[in-house]
């Protein structure tokens, strides 16, 4: 396994002080390990997320109340930690 992904992954630089990679076969480009977080986006989504649980309120309405689109509401919800 790792030597399948030694042939396909090259390093390309250095962002944020963190080694950069780039795949070959779809020319994307990744920071192994890149864990950003925001508390400000952190806080958002647990507040949709309960709100959500609660049965008190849509995707989209969510999405109106904080001013962000209804389908990232939706993965925010969706998404398993």
């Amino acid at each position: 396994m790792q030597e399948l992904w030694a042939e396909k992954v090259v390093k390309s630089g250095i962002v944020r002080g963190k080694q950069r990679y780039k795949c070959r076969s779809c020319c994307y480009f990744f920071v192994e390990g890149d864990e950003r977080t925001n508390e400000s986006v952190a806080a958002l989504r647990a507040l949709c997320v309960l709100f959500y649980s609660l049965g008190k309120s849509s995707y989209g309405m969510l999405g109106k109340i904080i001013g962000r689109d209804r389908s990232l509401i939706y993965r925010w919800i969706r998404k398993r930690d």
